[in-house]
């Protein structure tokens, strides 16, 4: 079960992530989308949502293809989680967080390329007509690929539902030899109370 929450998002520029911004200045943004800067720019996006009533009582999770750089990651005011490099999808756990009683406010803050930078601030001005990129040399913890002078919110974001028992992990493995597929599944228990499983190997000659 899901929910995408890409499409019609704001956005303000902030100088600090801390704390978080207040009600004015916000302006239209779409998400998947990215601001150009490079100069210890940051920025906040947000987006109210009302997640669907099929979603109660199971475990929730925020999904995202990527956020550039150094994200936080707040839900209705409580800080769930973020990513420190640019193009890693992650996935948090929100169930605590969210309200199924009205809507829920989403804020994504993230920085431009210097968000992942070694302590201490660059001088830009000495790039003189160099790229921006060339500046900080070894001050770069995180890769900060090809389009560097773009941060933000670049794909998309979804809500993901799904029951406190799941199957965790499949572990196919095929043999030639023996003629025979072997199909190993682990379940995960992420509810309050104990469940007994069976660990079942299914196998196909």
């Amino acid at each position: 079960m899901e929910l995408n929450l890409s499409g019609a998002w704001e956005y303000q520029a902030v100088k600090e992530l801390q704390p978080p911004p207040g009600e004015s200045g916000w302006k239209p943004f779409a998400v998947p989308g990215v601001l150009r800067g490079y100069d210890y720019e940051r920025a906040w996006f947000r987006r109210a949502f009302t997640p669907p009533a099929t979603m109660r009582g199971k475990r929730v999770r925020l999904n995202s293809g990527g956020v550039k750089f150094n994200s936080q990651v707040y839900l209705n005011g409580k800080q769930v989680g973020g990513c420190f490099g640019g193009y890693q999808p992650f996935e948090i756990d929100v169930t605590e967080a969210l309200r199924f009683d009205g809507p829920n406010e989403l804020l994504v803050g993230c920085h431009d390329l210097t968000g992942v930078f070694s302590p201490g601030k660059v001088d830009f001005s000495r790039a003189r007509g160099a790229s921006s990129r060339d500046v900080p040399r070894d001050n770069i913890l995180s890769p900060v690929g090809g389009l560097f002078e773009c941060y933000g919110i670049w794909d998309d974001v979804m809500l993901l539902a799904q029951e406190p028992i799941y199957v965790k992990a499949l572990i196919i493995k095929p043999s030639v030899r023996h003629r025979e597929l072997v199909v190993e599944c682990t379940a995960a228990n992420e509810s309050a109370a104990d469940a007994e499983l069976d660990k079942v190997i299914f196998y196909r000659r």
